[in-house]
Order: C-alpha cells, then structure tokens, then sequence
C-alpha cells in the first residue's frame, strides 16, 4: 500500500486487522526498568543489521589488538573471554564472505518480523533451513537460501563468541579486560599507557588546565549542567566572604557577576542522595558544586569555587589552591561522569525514545506516513536498550563496575530523570532557554545544536503539512491520536508531559516530532560520541573516586593518583568508551533509498538535506575558530537514531 492516513486508506478493515496482530507481537514490559514502558523483547525487524554488526566488530578488531598488546607488554595470559574475541576477524571476514541481505525483510510482510528475536547462537551449530518449498521454511527464507538476514548474522556472532548477542559489547568492554593488567598508577602517563594500538584521545594536561576544566562543561559529554545562577546557591550559604576573596585572587567579584547576570553554576546536589557503590571495591561518590564567572569580553567563563560537598559551610576551593583545586575538579569530573551516564545519556535519550518505539510499532500502520518519518530514526534502539539492561546496566555489569554509585541508584536516577521532565520541556530551545544559558558567549553544545533544531525543524513541518492540510486533518486521524493516547497513559508508554495536546494541532504535532527525533539522533550524538573522544581517558575523567572526596587545603599529588581508578579499572573504562563512541551507524538526512515511496516528498527531502549541508559548513567555520573542534553535532558525524 502506498504511504497515506488511516481516514485516505481504501482498505480500513485490513489495516485494522494488522494493527491488532502487531498489537499482539510488540507490548509494554515495566519491569526491565522499573516504572518505564520499554519493549518486552527485540522484534526481529529491530535486531542489528549487518552494516552495523561490521562496524561493531571492526572497533571490537581495533580494541582487541590494543588489548592484547597490553597483555603482552604485561606478561599476562589472556582470559577465555579474551581469547574467546581473538576470533573477531576470522569472524567478520567469514560472514562477510558468506553474504548477509540486510533488505531482506523489507520484501515482507512488517508484521512477520515483529516476532521476538533469538538471543544466543545455542543450537545454530548446523544448517536447519528447509528448501524454499517446504512450507516449515519461515517466510524470510522463501526469498534466498544463500544469505543471512540481520538476526542470523548476530546469531552465527553469538555462536562464534560463544556470549549472548545482547551481551557482545559488555564483554567486549569488561570481561575481556579482567587480568589483563593490575595494580594502581604511579603516575598520569601511567594511565595515558593503558592506550597502545587504540589512540589516546586526552590532552596531556587534561582536567588540570582550569581551560580544559571549563571547556567540558560547554564542549564535553555533559553540557547540560551548566546554568545562570539566579542568587548565590544554598550550599555556599554563609560563604561570602570566603567566595569574595577566591574571586578577588582572579581579579573577579562574585557579587558584582550575580548582579550582572555573568554568574553560572555546575550543581550535583541531585548525586547527594545516591548510595556509594562497593563494586569490585568501596568507591565515593561526589556531590560537588561549582562555581563560574563570565568576564566581559572573554569568550570563556572563569572557575572561581568548588565545594565539594553540599553542606553549608563546608570548604570551598579556588585555582590558588593547589592539588586541593585539583582535586575538587576530579570531584566535578566524577559527580558530571555519573550524572552523564545514568541521566543526560541513558535516562535521558535511550528511555525516553524507547516508549515512542513501540508505541509506533503498535498503533502506526507501515503504510502511515508519520510511521515513514520515525521509523528510521528508530533503528537499534530497542535492541541496544535491551543489551544494556541485559548486561551493561545490570547488577554486576560493566556500568556497575565502573561508576561511583551502586547500580540500584544509577538506574533510580535514570528513572528519576525520565519522569522528571514533561515531554514539552525537553525541546531544545525550550531546555536551554530555561537553563538561561543563551547569554553565554560561546557553548558549542548550545550553538551547534539549535542548527540541527533548526533544520529539523522545517523538514518536519513541511513533512506534516504534505500529509495534514489543516489541524482537523489531525483529528480525523485515529491512529495517530491513539498512538500518542498510548504514549501518555500508566497502560502505556508513561511518558510525563504527553498525550493529544501534543500533536492535536499541526504546530504541536511539528514540536513533538521534531523533540523526539532531535532527541533520537542529535542529543545522542552529543552524549554518547564524547566516551570515548573525552571519557575513555580515566586520567582525565573518571567515573569514580576511589577515596573520598578531599576537604582540606593539605593535598599533594599522591592523594590525586590515590583517589582514580586501578589500572584494570580504568582499562574497562577504555574499553568500554572506545566502543560505545566509535560506531557510527547511519547519518543525519541520509534515508535508505526508496523508503519514501511518496514522490512529493524527495524534493522536501532534497531541501533538508542542502540545509544539513549549510549547517555543516557553519560548524566547520566554527571549529576553525575554536579552541578545539566540537564535532559532536556535525550532521555529518550524527547518526539517525539510538542504535550504539
């Protein structure tokens, strides 16, 4: 059937019956995540393709060869794990070879391939396909016997690596690493060392230079912390004169910045509650609070004052400090690390699409073109979601090991985040305009992204207004109006803030489209890519701290090094950055030939693609100009959905 509205379509009664046999394959689970509607499974339509296994296992080559690098400058013996991923070439170039369809399934029925996906290779030892007559061959191999389709692929990948596909990259990340190296560093190149084959990616100074310090927060994994400050914040209660003289040391005045408008403030308070973990060994975690002022006619703010904890009164410390200023901001880079991954990253852009896709999938007929406009940006997403709370986010997992906090609380806080935010809130001019941070003389997380806002932004509007020609369009029009029911309901998908207001007009449906699908592909990009562009350097930013965090001014650099990860600590930290940020699967405007089977719609397409482009050159001007480049929301570099 051609692309067009449930109330256009010639055939309702059949597109009726195909919704409610995929009603009946994709359903809600509440108890992966609790209190979140995800996916109950991976539908076999949503399994990984094979250009994205290829480019998974091409990382995983490069990060095997660094690791058994180390293993042989160290003089250890690689673990079953390890040697179990040494077959990752042989791998890939025999699948490669044998040839795998990744448009098979597109010459089906959708709904055939909303079945569940197997998990694990047991039992695809031997070739069980029946002949293409045979009527037990299942309907994605009636079209060719001699090539794998995606779920096949991850399947034979399974087998060969003899661990769950779902469980590949926490492997790959952690249980491969484990003996490889021991001990504690002696020192910050010690660390910079873990990186043999795989480049290291830190500035040598890194989170020492107070330029590279504030950089990160405007230009790092985490730039959504950073926000005006309004009054002088309660945890500096009764520090006046304290803050006076840590200002005046850099020629600043806190009072005069506050009333000025040119005071900001990187606050953790939310981290203060969370429970320290003990996961492979006792950590801490931080609660910091800093603070940074704008001076008139510099493009950069300046830190003034850090405490590291939120009680009033407690010591606050300024550049002039020392190694005890250096250790507050290893506290900042821990408390932004930890709110990073379990709220700006995977509360914030892995759960809240999740519930969008499978509401999609059950009340959005194929055929529909708002179902055309999203699915794209869909793709991976519940299967790299079900690999995390399978692995990665599990207790005992990759995510556990690593951050300060336990894994009951990050996946809380995660939760916390999801639910704190009302959909509409989460636009991106919406979200910086509240945090007051358009006066900022320079954010590239702020600059960059309302380019890409911008632009999709009109190729969704004009989108719509092909298919809506006025807001009783919208009303008339059952599948959309449930699916965004759904979304909103405690039966469904319990996202906070939505429901038919948000798409019952043409302009509200625009918002709403352009928020999820900015939030799917761009605000991903900006989180996910800097793991291991910033994050994988755990010299540079840590997720935890391994002693607790200093109060006095007495600090040297022993209590530095003492407080970041062990050596194998920190090589999982590698590990696992180096992957997450360096599969890029898919591009920002590039759709796969053919999906739009609506000739009206290519030169609309035509048009946000040339817009992309102009937005690219307008972001490498930019970097030229820059301190250092911010790639991050190069449309180029972003991905259409949340697929790694």
């Amino acid at each position: 059937m051609p692309t067009c509205l449930p109330q256009d379509d010639n055939s309702p009664a059949r597109r009726a019956r195909r919704l409610r046999r995929r009603q009946a394959k994709v359903r809600y689970n509440y108890e992966h995540i609790a209190g979140l509607g995800i996916s109950s499974g991976v539908p076999l339509d949503h399994a990984p393709s094979w250009a994205w296994w290829k480019k998974v296992l091409t990382t995983a080559e490069q990060l095997i060869g660094n690791l058994k690098a180390l293993s042989h400058r160290e003089g250890t013996t690689p673990n079953p794990t390890l040697q179990s991923m040494m077959e990752i070439t042989a791998l890939r170039v025999e699948v490669e070879a044998e040839g795998v369809d990744d448009q098979i399934e597109h010459e089906h029925d959708p709904d055939d391939l909303l079945d569940v996906a197997p998990t694990s290779g047991a039992g695809l030892g031997e070739d069980t396909r029946q002949s293409p007559d045979d009527p037990r061959t299942p309907i994605r191999d009636k079209l060719t016997l001699r090539r794998m389709t995606r779920s096949e692929a991850g399947q034979r990948i399974a087998t060969r690596l003899n661990t769950p596909w779902q469980k590949v990259i926490s492997d790959l990340a952690d249980k491969a690493a484990v003996g490889v190296i021991s001990g504690r560093a002696s020192s910050l190149d010690e660390l910079r060392r873990l990186f043999i084959s795989v480049p290291c990616p830190g500035q040598r100074e890194g989170v020492l230079q107070d330029s590279e310090f504030v950089w990160l927060r405007l230009a790092g994994p985490n730039p959504m912390v950073i926000r005006k400050a309004t009054a002088l914040p309660a945890a500096f209660e009764g520090q006046g004169a304290l803050l006076a003289k840590k200002a005046a040391q850099l020629g600043e005045s806190v009072e005069d910045a506050l009333r000025d408008g040119r005071l900001y403030v990187c606050d953790y308070k939310a981290l203060e509650a969370l429970p320290s973990g003990n996961f492979p060994v006792p950590k801490f975690m931080p609660a910091p609070i800093a603070l940074f002022v704008v001076r008139a006619g510099n493009k950069l703010p300046r830190p003034v004052a850090i405490q590291v904890e939120q009680r009033a009164g407690a010591p606050a410390f300024g550049p002039r400090d020392g190694w005890a200023w250096n250790l507050a901001k290893l506290a900042v880079q821990v408390a932004d690390g930890n709110l990073h991954e379990s709220v700006a990253h995977l509360g914030d852009t892995h759960l809240v699409v999740e519930p969008f896709v499978v509401a999609t999938e059950r009340h959005l007929s194929p055929d529909h073109p708002i179902y055309k406009l999203l699915r794209p940006h869909f793709e991976g997403t519940i299967f790299i979601n079900n690999s995390a709370h399978s692995a990665l986010i599990a207790a005992g997992g990759t995510v556990d090991r690593l951050m300060s906090g336990t894994i009951e609380a990050s996946r809380a806080a995660a939760v916390a985040a999801v639910n704190g935010t009302p959909f509409g809130e989460r636009a991106f001019p919406v979200a910086i305009a509240k945090r007051g941070v358009n006066d900022l003389p320079e954010f590239p997380y702020r600059d960059d992204g309302m380019l890409i806002w911008e632009a999709l932004h009109a190729w969704v509007q004009s989108y719509v207004r092909l298919y809506y020609a006025n807001d009783a369009a919208i009303a008339e029009d059952a599948e959309l109006l449930e699916w965004a029911r759904e979304l909103g309901s405690k039966f469904g998908g319990r996202v906070v803030g939505f429901g038919i207001p948000r798409v019952k007009t043409r302009g509200a449906l625009v918002q709403s489209l352009t928020t999820l699908i900015f939030t799917a592909s761009a605000q991903h990009a900006a989180v996910n890519f800097p793991q291991y562009a910033v994050m994988s350097e755990a010299a540079n930013f840590p997720l935890a701290l391994y002693a607790p965090p200093h109060t006095t001014m007495n600090a040297h650099e022993a209590d530095f090094l003492n407080a970041l990860p062990t050596l194998e600590q920190a090589l999982i930290q590698l590990n696992l950055g180096f992957l997450l940020g360096n599969v890029r699967h898919t591009a920002l405007g590039e759709y796969e030939e053919g999906w739009f089977d609506d000739p009206r719609v290519a030169p609309l397409l035509k048009t946000h693609q040339t817009k992309l482009r102009a937005a690219g050159r307008v972001i490498d001007a930019r970097n030229r100009e820059r301190r250092r480049k911010y790639p991050y929301l190069h449309p180029s570099l972003v991905p259409l959905s949340i697929n790694i």
